[in-house]
């Protein structure tokens, strides 16, 4: 067993479980309740709400394979590390992106602005990306998106289960990134005028064949 492994096993009993033996979002949990319609918890590279989604998208003058890329490198950038930032923007997936993200000492500025400079860079993607517009404009009215992953500050730090199954005043995490969706969400709701689709990208998952050998890349 590694360390991440140990970490995440501890960190699942100790929240929001009172009583060991079992996870969050068990049945037998004495925190477990019903399932919720309008939570919808997201994670993962197959999710489209996800920063972790492998879609193309502009922010702050810059190309990006998602938005984990788009957020890891401006974190390198604004710390002034350079080499790193540029090892990001070819990273393969968001994960990849993350891990070296992850050996970058922030700088001050950085950590007092990432909440503006997450806000900027998933509205850049709701502009941008058809798929994850139509998912936000879609769901229900009273729609909370949580982003269901271990941790405490973008998301709600507990997995898909434990989020749907976990009454929200026993939520441990802040669920930051999910807070930002939902904002944007209700926005676009309120909103009349539908952008142009044509103008719009797709996610790497749906664009078309023709769409990958004209841009030169390959998924």
């Amino acid at each position: 067993m590694n360390t991440l492994q140990i970490s995440v096993i501890a960190f699942s009993v100790a929240k929001p479980v009172k009583n060991p033996g079992h996870n969050p979002g068990d049945e037998m949990c004495e925190l477990y309740t019903e399932a919720d319609p309008n939570i919808i918890p997201f994670s993962g590279k197959d999710d489209i709400l996800s920063n972790f989604h492998l879609n193309d998208i502009k922010v702050f003058g810059v190309e990006h394979k998602s938005s984990e890329h788009a957020y890891q490198y401006v974190k390198a950038v604004r710390s002034g590390d350079i080499p790193c930032a540029t090892t990001i923007q070819t990273a393969p997936t968001a994960l990849d992106a993350k891990q070296i993200g992850n050996n970058i000492l922030a700088s001050q500025h950085f950590i007092d602005s990432q909440y503006n400079i997450m806000k900027e860079i998933v509205e850049a993607k709701l502009a941008q990306v058809l798929e994850f517009y139509d998912a936000l404009k879609s769901a229900p009215p009273k729609a909370l998106f949580v982003e269901s992953t271990y941790d405490d500050f973008w998301g709600l730090g507990l997995n898909k289960t434990g989020t749907m199954h976990t009454d929200k005043s026993d939520w441990p995490g802040e669920n930051t990134l999910g807070d930002i969706i939902t904002k944007l969400s209700k926005k676009v709701k309120k909103t009349k005028n539908a952008p142009d689709a044509s103008k719009m990208r797709h996610s790497r998952r749906n664009r078309s064949q023709n769409e990958i050998l004209n841009s030169g890349e390959s998924d």
